[in-house]
């Protein structure tokens, strides 16, 4: 599978964002999935 068309699209998704948070004062929220599923196996984190 060709990641670059997917990664392209984005990274333009997240500089939209971004652009937007830095004029209008948006607040971006990041959440790395990864850490989420870390934390919710069990014997890990919170659960």
């Amino acid at each position: 599978m060709n990641i670059v068309k997917p990664r392209i699209i984005l990274l333009l998704t997240l500089k939209s964002l971004l652009d937007d948070a830095l004029q209008h004062g948006q607040m971006l929220i990041y959440i790395d999935e990864a850490h989420i599923h870390l934390d919710t196996d069990e014997g890990y984190g919170w659960s």
